[in-house]
């Protein structure tokens, strides 16, 4: 018996010491694959992954190009007067901050060169932004129409304003 447990101290000795390393690589990652099944079946979700993402962002390019592209053909009618770039100082009324036509934004005070029937539309949204608040206020926007501004070209070529009329009519408030 003596024999059985010397043998067995050798065998056991003969083994190589189990490190923590050793003990670590020997866990198992899932309970029914291999380590090595396990790693290969990451790597290809990650794959999937990758590939979806291009995938999406592939797709995301195309339709901001088309956009693009379609705003780019929407801004020419084909007749040359309307198709010329003009300069244009967006000026809007207090309770907004910008225009929005065609997805395109165009922010209070910035300055933009846009063809002329774009401009048109532009002007007419600025002035019908004035006419809004003008309500709002409470202020009748036909009376700036109505009486007389007391205008007048000095010599530097100004146009100063009758401060106390403007006063009584509510512009400039």
């Amino acid at each position: 018996m003596e024999d059985d447990v010397d043998a067995r101290l050798a065998r056991e000795a003969a083994k190589p010491a189990r490190t923590p390393k050793a003990v670590e690589a020997e866990v198992r990652k899932h309970p029914v694959l291999t380590n090595s099944e396990y790693d290969a079946a990451v790597a290809e979700a990650q794959k999937r992954l990758d590939d979806a993402e291009r995938k999406a962002a592939r797709e995301r390019l195309i339709a901001d190009s088309m956009d693009a592209i379609r705003r780019e053909r929407n801004a020419l009618t084909g007749v040359v007067d309307q198709d010329e770039p003009v300069t244009i100082t967006i000026d809007l009324a207090e309770y907004t901050d910008r225009i929005v036509i065609d997805g395109e934004q165009f922010f209070h005070a910035s300055t933009y060169t846009v063809p002329r029937h774009k401009a048109q539309s532009m002007n007419e949204i600025m002035f019908r932004s004035y006419m809004h608040q003008a309500q709002l206020d409470g202020k009748d926007p036909q009376e700036a129409y109505r009486r007389s501004h007391a205008q007048h070209v000095n010599k530097n070529g100004a146009v100063p304003v009758d401060p106390a009329l403007a006063a009584k009519i509510g512009a400039f408030a």
